[in-house]
């Protein structure tokens, strides 16, 4: 039975949690503005007899999120990863160095905007098998962070 590694470990039940963080990530991390979608609630009733007009409060802005370059994505992957950083840290092009050392290998340029395609890419190349429906879309700070969080800082159990 093949399973899920972890930190360079393959357990059994990976499999079976990894397929349920996938699906669980497919919709919360791919699905365009499912974590950011606006509740729109109905405004408190007028009361009768009072001529002073209700003014609706104001909703809280819709927080659009900071979009991410393939380059920074390589950042925060070789630096969830522990890989030996320059002194200073890493920068894109020292990040794209160090993961070539892992199996990593880009063709993207480090400033264009981080796609699906290019997250899967490096996900794969790392061991995780990890698809998506829409490699061309892009991907935000807050879903790349997810997706380092949830495949590149967990721990074996």
């Amino acid at each position: 039975m093949e399973g899920h590694r972890v930190s360079g470990k393959v357990t059994a039940a990976g499999k079976v949690a990894a397929a349920a963080i996938v699906l669980a990530l497919g919709v919360a991390i791919f699905a365009p503005g499912a974590a950011y979608a606006r509740q729109e609630t109905a405004p408190p009733e007028e009361p009768e007899g009072d001529a002073t007009p209700q003014v609706p409060q104001d909703e809280q802005p819709t927080v659009t999120p900071k979009t991410i370059t393939v380059g920074e994505f390589l950042v925060q992957v070789a630096t969830a990863l522990k890989l030996q950083a320059p002194q200073g840290g890493f920068a894109p092009d020292s990040a794209s160095f160090a993961l070539v050392g892992k199996g990593v290998q880009i063709e993207t340029p480090a400033a264009s905007l981080l796609t699906e395609g290019d997250a899967v890419k490096v996900l794969d190349a790392l061991g995780y098998r990890v698809v998506t429906r829409t490699p061309s879309r892009t991907v935000n700070d807050q879903q790349a962070k997810l997706l380092i969080a949830t495949f590149l800082t967990s721990t074996p159990s």
